[in-house]
């Protein structure tokens, strides 16, 4: 849901509806919501970790994560631009597994 916002929720909507075939008749951001939750779900059901944690990964790390992930010239042309600090906020949710589904 981080990245979920007015200018995200065209694209999540038409990957709902268009991957998951979720109904289009249903409001935008239940559509939206709802392909997130798809998403978490579809990887669980790969066996995938859950969280950070899982893999070992200390949270002592996830600064350093932040900053090389973030690199020298950022994350601009992502789904949505990501400063260094957006990037921080992502990996302790992932690392905490504390996702809304």
């Amino acid at each position: 849901d981080y990245v979920l916002n007015e200018k995200t929720l065209r694209r999540l909507v038409r990957y709902g509806t268009c991957v998951f075939g979720i109904d289009a008749t249903l409001r935008d951001w239940d559509i939206a919501r709802e392909s997130i939750r798809r998403t978490r779900n579809f990887f669980r059901s790969m066996g995938l970790p859950g969280s950070l944690a899982e893999l070992g990964i200390d949270a002592s790390n996830i600064d350093e994560m932040a900053e090389r992930a973030f690199g020298k010239d950022g994350i601009q042309n992502a789904f949505v631009p990501l400063s260094v600090s957006d990037i921080r906020n992502i990996l302790l949710i992932v690392w905490e597994n504390n996702m809304k589904f």
